[in-house]
């Protein structure tokens, strides 16, 4: 799993209603998204699931790799300047 530093942390607490199959009532998650890789026409962002219940303990990581496409040309597109610069840096 890349590694980075969280450019947002969203604490989702616990809704109404939130409940499994035996009653046990889900806890509180933070979730933290940050930019792993900023490519010529990509961005990859990291995220990670904490438990604020549980000490902070990590119960998922994910990544997800978004690519900036022209529909009509049926291809990639570079990233520009602007985009870029509201992206951010790799936090990894």
């Amino acid at each position: 799993m890349p590694t980075f530093d969280p450019a947002l942390t969203v604490r989702i607490p616990v809704a109404w209603g939130e409940m499994d199959a035996f009653q046990h009532v889900n806890n509180t998650v933070e979730v933290a998204v940050g930019v792993v890789t900023l490519g010529r026409s990509s961005v990859t962002l990291g995220y990670r699931v904490t438990s604020t219940s549980h000490e902070g303990a990590v119960v998922a990581e994910g990544v997800t790799v978004v690519v900036l496409f022209d529909y009509s040309a049926k291809r990639a597109i570079p990233i520009d300047d602007a985009l870029r610069a509201r992206i951010g840096a790799p936090t990894a």
